[in-house]
Order: C-alpha cells, then sequence, then structure tokens
C-alpha cells in the first residue's frame, strides 16, 4: 500500500470517526426534555415538562396554532424551523417574541409560546440555552418536532392503529401476533379454547372510546365479552358462556361499570360440543369492521392418521431411538387436526416373528412446537447382526385410524468418515464443507445430533489460513441426516485453502468403539455422546481436498472497483483540500497585505498627531 493510499484511508477514517463522534443534529433519545416541552396540541395538553416527551401534533388553519411551555427559569433562545412564533406570555420573567416571528428571547421565564400551525407540514422548535450574559449555546440544547395535519386525528378512530390478535387459551396477557388454535369440540363452558385481544387506538395511537361487538359469523362456539382483565382466566362466573342459552353475539362496551374509559377487550370463544371452524367478525358501533379471526374445533374421534419419518436411519438397538416417527390425527368432520386426544395411546406393531423391529412407543401429549404426536422406536431385544428394514403398523387406541411406517435399523459403528469441499472457490465467499460417515457395509450413521468429541474430536480444524469461521470446530453438534451432514467457512483472498481435522477414538483400540446415546432433556430427543468408531479409522486424519482461491473473478473485479472508486473519493477530497489551502494561503497574503495598509496608516496618523502638536505649541506661543 503506497503512503499516499495510507493517508487517504487514514483520512477517511478520521472523517467517519467523527460522524460517528456525536456531530450530528439527529436526537439520540425520544426522552423528556427539560427546559422545553409540548403543552398543547391534538390530543394533547401537559402542565409540566414530565411526560410530555419532545413531539407534538397539531391541525392546520389559518388561525390555529399549538403551544410549547417553557420551564421555570429558563433563558436563552428559540428558533423555528417550517412555521412562525406567535404570541408569548411569561408567568415569571421575559419571553419577547421577534419582529418576523423566527425567535423568542427567553430571561429567566416561566412561560408559553405560541406556534402558528396555518399549513400542512413539518415544524421544529430548537432551543439554544443561555451559557453567560448575552451568549446562547452555539448547537440546540433540546428540540420539539411538530407535525401539522390537515385534520384532527386525537379522537378519530385508526384501523392501523389499532389491533386485533387471537390467543390460545383463556388469558389477559396482550400477544403481539396471532396464534393457531385447533381445540377439542368437546362442549366446555369454563374455559375458553380462544381469547381474542381488541386493542382500540385513535390517529395518534392514544385510547379510542368505542364498544365492540363480536359475532360467529360461521362454524361452531360461542362467545362471551369482557373489558376487565381481571375476569379473564380468574373469575369464571364472569369470563364463560352458557351452554343452556348460547351466545353467539357479545358486545362489550368501551366504558367499565365505574364510568371509567377502557381501550382492551377480551373475547373467549368457547366449544359447544360442534366441530368444524368458527369464524368470528368484530366491529365497533357504527359497523367498522376490525376484522376476523379462526378457531378450528375438532372432533375427538380421529378418522384418519398421517406418519412422516424424521429418522429414516435408526440405531440397531434395543434402546428406542426419540422422535423417529411424526403422527398426526384427523376427524371425520372436514379432517380437522386433533391435537387433544383425550390421554388415549397410539400404540404400533411389527410383522408377526419380526425380529428386527420392537413395537413403537407414542406420547399421548400433543407436541404444540412441532406441530404432531412423537413415537419411538428401537430394534427387537435381540436384534439381528446386520440390522434390516422394519415396517411398523400404526393405529389410534380404538382402531378407527391406522397407518404404517418403515425405518432401517444401522450398526453406527463409522468405518470412514470423510469431508469433502469444492475444488475452487471466489476470495471472501462462502466455503461449503460436506462430512459423510458409513459403516463397513456402506450404510450411513444413524440420523440424530452427536456431541461435540464424538465423531471427531472436539477442536478446530488444522487449517493452513486464519478462519473467519471453524467448520465442525469445537463445540459443535453435527447432526447427520442419511449420513451427511454441512458446515461452513469462508475463503481467504488468496492461495490455496487446506485444512484436516482428526477423527475420534484411539488408534490403539484393538476394538470397535460401542456407540453411546443419551435423552436431551430439554429437546426430549435422542443425542449420540459417542459414535462407534472402527478399529483403523480411531484418531485418524480426516483432510479435505485443497480449495484454490480463484483470481480474477467478479468478486475481486467488485472489490477493485469500489477500491478505485474510493480512491477516486480519497482524490477529490485531496482536490478539495488543495483548493482549501490555496484559498487559505490567498487569505493569508490579504491579511499579510492589510496588516501592513494598517501599519502604514498608523505611521501617518502618528506623524499628523505630532504634526498638530507642533502647532499647537506654536500658537501657543
Amino acid at each position: 500500500m503506497s503512503t499516499k493510499t495510507s493517508i487517504k484511508r487514514i483520512a477517511l477514517v478520521a472523517a467517519a470517526a467523527l460522524a460517528i463522534g456525536g456531530f450530528s443534529a439527529v436526537s439520540a433519545s425520544a426522552a423528556d426534555n427539560t427546559y422545553i416541552y409540548p403543552k398543547t396540541g391534538d390530543g394533547v395538553s401537559f402542565s409540566s415538562v414530565t411526560g410530555a416527551g419532545a413531539t407534538l401534533t397539531g391541525v392546520a388553519g389559518a388561525n390555529n396554532f399549538v403551544q410549547i411551555g417553557v420551564s421555570a427559569g429558563t433563558s436563552g433562545l428559540l428558533t423555528i424551523t417550517g412555521g412562525t412564533f406567535g404570541t408569548a406570555t411569561a408567568s415569571s420573567g421575559s419571553a419577547t417574541v421577534a419582529t418576523d416571528g423566527l425567535s423568542v428571547t427567553l430571561s429567566s421565564a416561566t412561560a408559553v409560546v405560541n406556534v402558528k400551525t396555518p399549513t400542512v407540514g413539518a415544524i421544529t422548535v430548537s432551543f439554544f440555552k443561555e451559557v453567560s450574559t448575552g451568549i446562547n449555546a452555539s448547537t440546540a440544547t433540546e428540540s420539539i418536532a411538530i407535525t401539522v395535519n390537515a385534520a384532527k386525528s386525537s379522537g378519530v378512530f385508526s384501523l392501523a392503529k389499532s389491533t386485533v390478535y387471537l390467543a390460545k387459551g383463556e388469558t389477559s396477557t396482550l400477544v403481539t401476533a396471532d396464534a393457531t388454535v385447533s381445540a377439542p369440540s368437546t362442549a366446555n363452558a369454563d374455559t375458553a379454547a380462544a381469547t381474542v385481544q381488541v386493542v382500540l387506538a385513535d390517529s395518534l395511537g392514544a385510547a379510542y372510546l368505542d364498544s365492540v361487538t363480536a359475532t360467529i359469523v360461521s362454524g361452531p362456539g360461542v362467545v362471551y365479552g369482557s373489558n376487565d382483565s381481571t375476569t379473564v382466566g380468574i373469575d369464571s362466573a364472569s369470563f364463560k358462556a352458557s351452554l343452556a342459552a348460547p351466545v353467539y353475539s357479545a358486545t362489550v362496551s368501551g366504558r367499565k361499570s365505574d364510568g371509567s374509559e377502557i381501550r382492551n377487550f377480551f373475547f373467549g370463544i368457547f366449544a359447544n360440543g360442534q366441530t368444524g371452524t368458527s369464524v368470528v367478525s368484530f366491529k365497533l358501533a357504527d359497523g367498522t369492521v376490525l376484522g376476523s379471526k379462526s378457531i378450528v374445533f375438532a372432533g375427538t374421534t380421529p378418522n384418519a392418521m398421517t406418519v412422516t419419518v424424521k429418522k429414516p436411519l435408526v440405531l440397531n438397538s434395543a434402546t428406542a431411538t426419540k422422535k423417529v416417527l411424526a403422527v398426526k390425527l384427523y376427524d371425520a368432520a372436514g379432517g380437522n387436526e386433533i391435537t387433544t386426544y383425550g390421554g388415549a395411546s397410539i400404540t404400533g406393531a411389527v410383522a408377526t416373528g419380526s425380529l428386527v423391529g420392537a413395537a413403537i412407543t407414542c406420547d399421548a401429549a400433543y407436541d404444540a412446537t412441532a406441530g404432531n404426536y412423537w413415537c419411538s422406536v428401537g430394534a427387537a431385544a435381540t436384534p439381528v447382526t446386520a440390522g434390516g428394514t422394519e415396517t411398523y403398523s400404526l393405529k389410534t387406541a380404538a382402531g378407527t385410524a391406522t397407518a404404517t411406517a418403515s425405518v432401517k435399523f444401522v450398526n453406527g459403528i463409522a468405518k470412514s468418515i470423510s469431508i469433502a469441499g469444492p475444488a475452487s472457490a471466489d476470495p471472501g465467499s462462502k466455503v461449503t464443507y460436506t462430512l459423510t460417515a458409513t459403516d463397513a457395509a456402506g450404510n450411513a450413521l444413524p440420523d440424530g445430533a452427536y456431541a461435540p468429541g464424538a465423531l471427531l474430536t472436539n477442536a478446530n480444524p488444522v487449517a493452513n489460513a486464519s478462519l473467519t469461521a471453524q467448520p465442525f470446530g469445537a463445540g459443535e453438534t453435527i447432526t447427520l441426516v442419511a449420513g451427511v451432514a454441512t458446515d461452513y467457512t469462508y475463503a481467504p483472498f488468496g492461495g490455496v485453502l487446506q485444512l484436516s481435522w482428526t477423527a475420534a477414538g484411539s488408534a490403539s483400540a484393538t476394538a470397535d468403539r460401542a456407540v453411546t446415546a443419551a435423552t436431551d432433556g430439554t429437546l426430549a430427543d435422542t443425542v449420540f455422546t459417542a459414535a462407534g468408531i472402527a478399529t483403523g479409522i480411531g484418531a485418524s486424519t480426516v483432510t479435505a481436498e485443497d480449495v484454490t482461491i480463484a483470481g480474477n473473478t467478479e468478486a475481486t473485479a467488485a472489490a477493485n472497483a469500489a477500491t478505485d472508486a474510493a480512491n477516486q473519493a480519497a482524490d477529490a477530497a485531496d482536490n478539495a483540500t488543495q483548493a482549501a489551502a490555496e484559498a487559505l494561503a490567498a487569505v493569508n497574503t490579504l491579511a499579510t497585505t492589510v496588516a501592513t495598509l494598517i501599519d502604514g496608516i498608523k505611521s501617518q496618523i502618528k506623524a499628523l498627531n505630532a504634526l498638530i502638536v507642533k502647532i499647537k505649541n506654536k500658537l501657543k506661543a
């Protein structure tokens, strides 16, 4: 790098540092001001700076205005952009508005200053604190941003700023997104299957007063509404449906029984024994539609079952492997998914006389996160040496829904561990490495998560370059799917990238290392803490093919172009600096000339004074 380029880059970094260091007019905080505050505006009325913030909204009109409050004992200067000041009234001290209306001088003032809002637009009022008598701060101490709208915003309903969210179960805790709710259709008048939470707001985001009506427009269920969060999920007498006299529409007032206004509404949707999808619509008193939500009420008797094999390759062991099969159940009415199967079990069996697989163990509880019931499988109590494929027959307890699924049992003893990468890569680009682990028969190792140190030693790869990411590195869990896992790093900016790893196990082992599996308590899943390692590969070196970093690529060209652009910008900066230096030199020369002229005039004045003295002395004589 040349000295010139280094200086340019240092200059650019210094300029960036100055910008980051705070030479910006953008406020870093939306906290309350100290000296000036929004006092009166559209939907705003504050008597002090506390809680007032630093924004204000007004309404456009020939005679309209908003008001800025000035805290007690404030001295300094108010300025305005985008508008003009009106009158200023000081209850103590003084507040003097300039003739042009563009500034207000404050002296130990407690005051209210009007800001005219004749037209739509943005106005900024800035305050410059007096730092000593007659001298104000050179930069604004604080400011207030005023937005002037064409019409009043406060008290005007805003659909965009109001929210309608669906929460699972019966809850008064406000949520920020819709949940997907599928509940049993069994009649339940005590606990809601879902709660729809409505929050009303005006155009300024403040509370909006109105009533809300919830109506079940199609499907099953009954509804109950409340404007008191303390009754939701606590007071069953207040927040429940009546199945004897079912309610399909409920209106909730925006005022509580004590007359206070409320902006939060809670509607419980309850099962009434019917199956299907319930669609609930929400409206204001004038018919404005807030939106609609859907809840699925599923039957409790499964009519259909689907099975997805999540781990096609399973360890050939009588100890079950977790989360192998994902099961979903559906009712007879439109295929609604059943997420609560009443504690009844899903069972599975192998063909009569099979020596490969054992019976399935399925969870009775639905996993809401995964969206299915889980089943674990294991090999027969005395598994066959070579393993094999087993087809399982699954059914519900009542036998109303059935399905089949197949898995393959493998021994999990790695005879080969290899890692491959691309032959070449662009500088700085992502480089993906693929790890493959197979047994002596060429079968992949069992699907699942292998803890750090299980397949490879728990260490970063040996590399001939500094890496920004460590593929299959220390502390990393390797997840195999069909015996394959991938990881990545980024290519250096030249040369040939060389990486190698060390296989787990011992080089001196006289017998294959056994597979060790444990259950992860958090995920309730099987994790292999030690992979089976065959004799002969323990502690061996696993080397990926060299990756040649390609030169003169599009990425390199783009980088070079960016560098050229930066250098051109730096040259322009140099030229500007040179021009500034020349201008400064000219100013200095001019200053020297002026100083010389002034000295000459001083000499002439001195001589003239001496002459006048002589004349005066002569006249006295």
